[in-house]
């Protein structure tokens, strides 16, 4: 495990009910971190009350850190993953969504050039 000062970027998975879809991008994410240059954690915040997402985290490569926000809205379940991450950046993606090749590489670029904000 990477100790904390040294995790460039956090990426938050906020998931609330959607452990078929969520295990996919847990693999997607896990095959681009492992070809970061930078050091990533991925952190999966499950917004569900019941910890529906629980065992898929516990099953899913890479070993992403997963945390229970079981208080309702996804706003809870972002703020409570940038109070986890332990990366200079954060970068958020949904439990809806896959991320493209590169989609990471992207985003350390962008930090590295200085970028404050960056979507896509």
């Amino acid at each position: 495990m990477t100790p904390a000062s040294d995790v460039f970027l956090s990426i938050v998975v906020p998931t609330y009910k959607r452990p078929k879809r969520l295990g996919p991008l847990l693999a997607a994410l896990d095959q681009q971190v492992a070809v970061s240059p930078n050091a990533c954690e991925v952190i999966v915040i499950d917004n569900c009350p019941d910890a529906s997402a629980q065992q898929t985290v516990l099953n899913a490569p890479g070993r992403p850190r997963y945390f229970h926000e079981p208080n309702p809205g996804v706003a809870r379940a972002r703020n409570r993953g940038v109070a986890k991450a332990q990366g200079r950046f954060v970068v958020f993606i949904d439990d809806d969504q896959m991320p493209d090749v590169g989609w990471l590489s992207a985003f350390s670029q962008a930090a590295l050039e200085g970028r404050t904000a960056v979507f896509g």
